[in-house]
C-alpha cells in the first residue's frame, strides 16, 4: 500500500490527441459510482453499496461525464447511472463544444497551474537564498532565479484576467520576463562563470559583466513594459538597442579570452 501511495502524482501534461478506451472509463466509472450492489430494505426503499461510505448509504453524489475522447461514445454531456452502469445523454455537443465546456467547466484552469509554480518558485528561491554575503558571480545566478516567480506571477495574472474575459491582458509580458529576465540574465552569469573559470582567471564578475548584467534588467523592464504600452514598437526598438549596448562590450571580452592562452599557463 505504501508503495502504491508513493507512486501516485498528479500530472497536467495531457496528450490533446489521445482516447481513452470506452472498457478503461467504464470501469473507471464502475468502481468510482457504480453500484457494486443494491439491497431492498423495505417495500419501496433500496440501499447501493458502493466502494465508498455514505452516511445512511445514501450516496447523495451524482457522476456527470463530459465526454470529449472517448472510444464509442459521441461527445457530450452525459450522467452515469450507477444501477443500470450506462451513460445517459443530456447534451450532445461536438468536439469544439465540449472543449469549450471543459474549459468553463475547470474555470478555465492554466491560472490553476500557475499559482502553485509560483509558490514553488518562491519557496525555492527562499530556500536556496544564501544568508550571508555572496560572491558578485553567486549574487548574479540568484538575482536572476528571482525572475521565476516574477514570471509566473505575471502568468497568473494573465490567466486570472482570461478568466474575467479579458484576454492577453498582459500581453507577451510574461513571456519576456522569463526569455529575457530569467534566461538572459542566466546566461550572462553562468556563461562569465564557466568563461573565469575555464581560462584560468579568478572566479569573480568583471565589470564589463556587470554592466551586461544590469543593463539587460533594463532591457527586460522595458519589454515587459512595452506590451502595457500604446506605442509598442518603439519600446521594442528601444529594447533591442538596449540588447546591443548591454551584450556588444561583454561578448568582445569573451570573443578575446577565447583567443588567449590560459592565464594560468595550463593547456587549453
Amino acid at each position: 500500500m505504501d508503495e502504491q501511495l508513493l507512486q501516485r502524482y498528479t500530472g497536467r501534461n495531457f496528450d490533446l490527441q489521445a482516447s481513452v478506451p470506452l472498457e478503461v472509463a467504464a470501469r473507471l466509472l464502475h468502481r468510482a459510482f457504480g453500484a457494486q450492489e443494491v439491497r431492498t430494505v423495505g417495500p419501496h426503499a433500496s440501499v447501493l453499496k458502493k466502494t465508498s461510505p455514505s452516511g445512511g448509504g445514501l450516496h447523495p453524489i451524482e457522476a456527470f461525464v463530459l465526454a470529449q475522447r472517448v472510444d464509442g461514445v459521441a461527445p457530450g454531456l452525459y450522467h452515469y447511472h450507477p444501477i443500470e452502469h450506462e451513460l445517459r445523454p443530456l447534451r450532445h455537443l461536438d468536439s469544439g463544444q465540449a472543449a469549450t465546456m471543459a474549459r468553463e467547466i475547470l474555470a478555465d484552469q492554466h491560472w490553476l497551474a500557475d499559482a502553485p509554480l509560483l509558490m514553488l518558485s518562491l519557496q525555492a528561491l527562499w530556500h536556496w537564498w544564501p544568508r550571508g554575503p555572496m560572491p558578485g558571480l553567486l549574487a548574479a545566478l540568484f538575482l536572476a532565479l528571482a525572475w521565476l516567480p516574477i514570471s509566473f506571477a505575471l502568468y497568473l495574472l494573465q490567466d486570472i484576467g482570461q478568466m474575467l474575459g479579458h484576454p492577453q491582458l498582459l500581453g507577451r509580458a510574461p513571456l519576456h520576463a522569463l526569455a529575457v529576465g530569467l534566461f538572459g540574465s542566466l546566461l550572462v552569469a553562468m556563461v562569465t562563470r564557466v568563461t573565469q573559470g575555464h581560462s584560468g582567471r579568478p572566479l569573480v564578475m568583471p565589470a564589463v559583466a556587470w554592466f551586461a548584467f544590469v543593463a539587460l534588467q533594463a532591457v527586460a523592464i522595458m519589454r515587459i513594459a512595452a506590451e502595457l504600452m500604446p506605442d509598442a514598437h518603439a519600446w521594442h526598438f528601444a529594447a533591442a538597442i538596449g540588447w546591443l549596448l548591454a551584450l556588444a562590450p561583454w561578448v568582445a571580452r569573451l570573443g578575446w579570452i577565447y583567443l588567449c592562452p590560459r592565464r594560468d599557463g595550463k593547456p587549453g
